[in-house]
Order: structure tokens, then C-alpha cells, then sequence
């Protein structure tokens, strides 16, 4: 991302360039915000997990602010954007496996999800010291609604079903983005030539990229699964529908 934004103030990278790096940068957004709700499980199954204090939440608010601004950026000037404007009329976006022009209805439709992303999360109060330190809160609220709603207050059986639940929730919404995700760049690739009579690769760059990126954060989904499996111990004094013991 960094270096994208730098090659953009240069003029030295393509409109073509510049969505796969959206691209690759939004499965790697993505992979973060599903690593802080499998924390936030952990702490809610009694596991420690350490407090993330104010210039840690800050830092990892950067990249969303870096990624919704580069966005908005590329497309409001997708029509003269980068290296060679001149091929940016020909530039395909990829839309549910429908070509787009990337200066006209791609454009659009880029814009309005960019604009409407942004004001979600510019419409908490970000701008203050406090609203940062609860912007990755609101953003796990925002895309899992269930996570700000459970809480362990219910019997050990019942808590374990609720939290094996939201796990299975989390993993399908992730899975179903990475994989529209991974699609979306492979047909980017595809549609967009950019190198006429190259060699060919049964497996391209859109294939093992995001794999090899991705591929951590899976396994540590997986693992989090099979701790949910496990009910999480609950002791008879934090059960609310055990009997009360009075001291003697």
C-alpha cells in the first residue's frame, strides 16, 4: 500500500496495477479484522489475551484509513489516473464475474462503495483520541453484529453452542469474501492483458499471491475452531444457573 501511494503521487503506476493492489490490500484488511474477532472470542471463552492499549489500536487503524483513501483516490481520478491514462478507458473491472468499464460504470459502482465505506466508519466519532481507541470495535460490530450482542451469560452448554455458532459465522463471512476476493483478481488478470505473447503459467501471480498471504491466517482459524470445539470451563461461582454457596 505504501509503496502504491508513493508510485501514485509519481505517476509511475497503472489504473490496471492500482486495482489489484486494492484488491490484495482488502484480503489482507480483512485477514486482520477476522484475527481481532477471534480475540475477542478468546477473551470471551475466560482465555487471557492482552489489552491492545491506544497507539497500538491507532497503528491498526491505519491501514483502513490508508486503504479507503488510496480508493477514493484511484477512482475519483480513474479517467486520467497513473502511468498511462490512455489505457484506462480499456481497463476492465470485474463486478460478480461482469466486465465494467473502469472509467465509466466500474467507476460508479467503485465510487458509491468506497463513499458508502467511508462514511460508515467516518460517522463514528473517529476524529476524537476516544473514538479511535473504539474503531475496531465498531468495525467488528459493523460487519458481525452478533459479536456485540453475545455475552457468556448463559449455562456452560449453552455458552459453548453460542460461541461455536460465531465462530462458524465468522469463518463462512471471511471465506466467502477471500474467495470472491481470489476470483475477482484471478478474472482481473485474465481480462486485463498487459503482456501480449508472454509465456503461459497454468498457475499465475492472482493465484499463488493471495494464498501464500492468506494461508497463515486460515490456519490460525482453524485452530480457533478446534479450541471452540472444547467447552470452555466455566467454574460454579461464574455459572449463573448454579445454585448460590454460602460461606460457612
Amino acid at each position: 500500500m505504501v509503496s502504491a501511494i508513493a508510485q501514485a503521487a509519481n505517476h509511475s503506476i497503472s489504473l490496471y496495477n492500482a486495482i489489484i493492489v486494492l484488491y490484495l490490500c482488502y484480503l489482507q484488511l480483512i485477514c486482520e479484522l477476522m484475527l481481532v474477532v477471534g480475540s475477542m472470542q478468546k477473551r470471551s471463552m475466560g482465555a487471557q489475551v492482552s489489552e491492545v492499549g491506544l497507539p497500538a489500536k491507532v497503528v491498526l487503524s491505519l491501514p483502513h484509513w490508508s486503504w479507503h483513501g488510496f480508493g477514493l483516490y484511484v477512482w475519483v481520478h480513474a479517467r486520467r489516473f497513473g502511468s498511462q491514462p490512455e489505457c484506462n478507458a480499456a481497463t476492465k473491472l470485474i463486478v460478480f464475474g461482469r466486465e465494467l468499464s473502469a472509467t465509466g460504470s466500474g467507476r460508479v459502482v467503485s465510487l458509491v462503495f468506497f463513499g458508502i465505506s467511508a462514511t460508515v466508519i467516518l460517522s463514528v466519532p473517529v476524529i476524537t483520541l476516544a473514538g479511535v481507541g473504539f474503531l475496531l470495535v465498531f468495525l467488528i460490530k459493523a460487519f458481525h453484529p452478533l459479536i456485540g450482542s453475545y455475552r457468556l451469560s448463559a449455562g456452560p452448554r449453552t455458552s459453548f453452542i453460542k460461541i461455536l455458532f460465531v465462530n462458524i459465522y465468522i469463518t463462512f463471512c471471511f471465506l466467502v469474501q477471500w474467495i470472491y476476493v481470489v476470483v475477482t483478481i484471478e478474472q482481473t488478470i485474465q481480462r486485463n492483458p498487459v503482456i501480449h505473447n508472454g509465456p503461459w503459467f497454468p498457475i499465475t501471480f492472482g493465484q499463488i499471491f493471495p494464498v501464500v498471504t492468506i494461508g497463515a491466517c486460515l490456519v490460525s482459524i482453524y485452530n480457533d475452531l478446534r479450541e471452540s470445539r472444547r467447552e470452555p470451563p466455566i467454574s460454579q461461582g461464574n455459572d449463573p444457573n448454579g445454585p448460590i454457596k454460602a460461606d460457612v
